[in-house]
């Protein structure tokens, strides 16, 4: 695991942190207990479909008690393991490059990712948007036939020094007229997902209603003051 406050890569096992001396006693048992309700979330589903089936074919009483005993044994114990779960505030932080939730410290436990600096994480259908002190991360998704939920792609890093423009606005089509985060990026390479207008390399993501606040507030920070259009200094 890693160390939550300064990052460091140690066993799984280790007590205390190598470098700062933190103790990792909550982070393991919340990796431990997180691991604990993956295996319920993927087993329990199967297994109730294979009853789901007997029952069908065969008809027996005997599955269908089975099927009630086996969902209150799973609903037990995942509030149990709640009880068991470290508790880290209100507003834990949501990692943008594992998914891991839930642990509200400087570092993921899991994969060591830099969350002191993540300003809001935002998830739309086809992309992901994190808000860095630094720099603005896009990840791309898209459906697999050999997965049922979306894909996330490595992200597209638009440096906030580089970027200019940056506004909340309304992206009309010919059906809707939703919000979206556009900017300016500066930069000679147009990468994806930037299109090239004139001499311009221009991004536009659409955004959720529900987040049009939240990313407007944090436009507001004096970190993205050089970055907004003229319109919004």
């Amino acid at each position: 695991m890693y160390c939550p406050i300064c990052g460091l890569k140690n066993s799984f096992n280790s007590k205390i942190c190598k470098s700062c001396g933190k103790d990792l006693k909550g982070g393991r048992d919340h990796l431990k207990i997180a691991r604990y309700k993956q295996v319920i979330a993927m087993t329990l589903p199967v297994v109730l479909l294979i009853i789901f089936i007997a029952t069908t074919k065969y008809g027996y009483e005997y599955f269908q008690y089975l099927g009630y005993t086996i969902l209150f044994i799973a609903g037990f114990s995942i509030l149990f393991l709640e009880t068991r779960s470290p508790s880290y505030g209100q507003h834990s932080r949501y990692c943008p490059n594992c998914e891991h939730s839930n642990f509200n410290e400087k570092f993921c436990i899991k994969c060591g990712y830099n969350l002191e600096d993540i300003l809001g994480y935002f998830i739309t259908t086809n992309h992901d948007i994190e808000m860095n002190r630094n720099y603005i991360n896009i990840y791309r998704k898209y459906a697999s036939e050999s997965a049922d939920d979306m894909v996330k792609l490595a992200p597209e890093t638009f440096k906030l020094n580089k970027i200019r423009n940056l506004r909340v606005s309304s992206c009309k089509t010919l059906f809707s007229n939703k919000p979206c985060l556009k900017f300016e990026y500066m930069d000679e390479k147009c990468k994806s997902p930037a299109r090239k207008h004139g001499d311009k390399c221009i991004v536009k993501m659409n955004i959720d209603k529900k987040n049009e606040y939240e990313i407007n507030s944090i436009l507001c920070m004096g970190i993205y003051s050089e970055a907004l259009s003229p319109q919004n200094v």
